[in-house]
């Protein structure tokens, strides 16, 4: 899956805002508009460069990521779903691919992080949030995270449906007066025929 047209590709049934993967799971179809402005924008600056998608979900778009060159690292809350179980078994054929992905199990905040072992001493030169901000209640925890996987000059994208309290996240991020934040010009980004109800919204954030 080298791209957009391919991602679609793999979708058998369209739910609003989601679409359904086959073999069990869903994509956000926000991701899909995410990974058409990275391919404009940043491909060639991922060859080489570490990228984090938090939430990974179905590892769809890490995927994407990861043969553009990319060493990208999903994570993925466990849970009786098997989301966690097909985002392995995506980046175990994608390293068999000869391409660069792994996937870890990782819930937000201290308390996750010391549990899943990963070591997010070295930080992370991109870090991705796809459709992350809808509830408030983990808001803090996903922060923290952010926090501890980025230094000076990391930069993430992230892109959500606007609902009720997303944009209290980056009020969070205001705060810590140490992140500076970019909305991307409705101009500048194709939203792939999705309704202007679902009122899509794309940030590049960078760490100071």
């Amino acid at each position: 899956m080298a791209g957009r047209k391919e991602m679609e590709a793999t979708g058998e049934e369209e739910l609003g805002e989601v679409r359904r993967l086959e073999g069990g799971g869903h994509l956000w179809k926000a991701s899909l508009v995410l990974l058409e402005f990275l391919e404009k924008k940043e491909k060639e600056n991922f060859k080489g460069k570490r990228i984090l998608e938090l939430g990974a979900g179905e590892g769809v778009l890490a995927e994407a990521l990861s043969r553009m060159g990319a060493h990208v690292t999903a994570t993925e809350r466990g849970g009786g779903d098997g989301c966690l179980d097909r985002l392995k078994k995506r980046a175990e054929m994608t390293r068999n691919a000869g391409l660069n992905m792994k996937a870890v199990e990782l819930e937000w905040g201290e308390k996750g992080l010391e549990a899943s072992g990963e070591d997010l001493a070295e930080t992370f030169d991109f870090v991705i949030l796809s459709e992350l901000f809808y509830d408030q209640e983990s808001h803090e925890d996903l922060l923290w995270t952010l926090r501890q996987a980025t230094s000076p000059g990391s930069v993430v994208y992230s892109v959500f449906c606007d609902r009720p309290f997303s944009f209290m996240f980056f009020a969070l991020l205001h705060d810590t007066d140490e992140f500076d934040v970019e909305e991307i010009a409705e101009e500048k980004v194709d939203t792939l025929g999705m309704s202007e109800e679902a009122q899509i919204h794309l940030h590049r954030i960078v760490r100071r």
